[in-house]
């Protein structure tokens, strides 16, 4: 038996469904695979049957799975070409893509010293016209652009010339060194604008999935923010929902 222990406040079956992600996008369970019993997957993780049951259930909403009466759970979400991600759970873009067996390029990459405008220095807590690292990223899924990465931090925490410098992407820089401790992130439906087209290679006026990240400490002290901008032919988002406590 597996024990799965609960983490800064996630109900017990978003690990299950983690597991079963996993086993699911690492090929261990293929499309049209039958997976083990309830009973045997509920032993597997350490989790009560009502708990995997619910997981199956999201992944059952989502397509993931099929569930037959008398019959048993079968995959029924393809490993390759389009892979998911969960909003609560943070993850460089190329290691979800990995997971799906496809193939994140960055194609496009530019590091600069700004002024902060009006907008920026309001979402980053910093007086309007003080100087922050930018660093504007075009990833490419199987040679697509998939994904524009508008990033800006506290030149402190990231200097240009040290970002010039890393081979790791800044994101996981961010998350091991800077005390980072949490993102809130919102998120929209929008059509692209030209900057956004030209960066993805779409029309202008596109639909988008657009998200704005606030990268903050455990205290609260803002330590960037990025605007991301996704065409979704290759990925998609899914969000865990679950009722009020009474």
């Amino acid at each position: 038996m597996k024990s799965i222990k609960k983490g800064a406040n996630r109900p017990l079956y978003t690990h299950a469904l983690d597991e079963l992600m996993a086993m699911i996008e690492d090929g261990t369970y293929k499309i049209g695979d039958r997976l083990p019993s309830e009973d045997e997957l509920a032993d597997r993780f350490g989790v009560s049957r009502p708990t995997l049951r619910r997981a199956l259930g999201y992944l059952e909403a989502q397509g993931v799975v099929i569930r037959r009466q008398g019959i048993g759970t079968f995959v029924s979400w393809p490993s390759k070409g389009s892979f998911l991600g969960q909003l609560e759970r943070l993850e460089p873009i190329r290691e979800m893509a990995k997971k799906a067996g496809l193939d994140s390029q960055l194609i496009e990459q530019d590091i600069s010293s700004i002024k902060a405008s009006p907008e920026l220095a309001e979402a980053m807590s910093v007086p309007v016209g003080q100087i922050v690292t930018s660093n504007k990223i075009v990833e490419a899924v199987d040679g697509k652009p998939t994904f524009y990465f508008a990033n800006y931090s506290r030149p402190y925490l990231f200097p240009p010339d040290a970002i010039r410098k890393s081979s790791r992407p800044q994101f996981e820089v961010m998350l091991e060194s800077t005390g980072y401790s949490y993102t809130l992130a919102e998120l929209f439906a929008i059509g692209a604008d030209e900057e956004v087209a030209e960066k993805l290679q779409i029309d202008v006026g596109t639909p988008v999935f657009h998200m704005i990240e606030t990268h903050l400490t455990s205290t609260s002290e803002i330590l960037g923010v990025s605007y991301v901008y996704s065409v979704t032919d290759h990925f998609r988002f899914y969000v865990i929902r679950r009722p009020m406590s009474k």
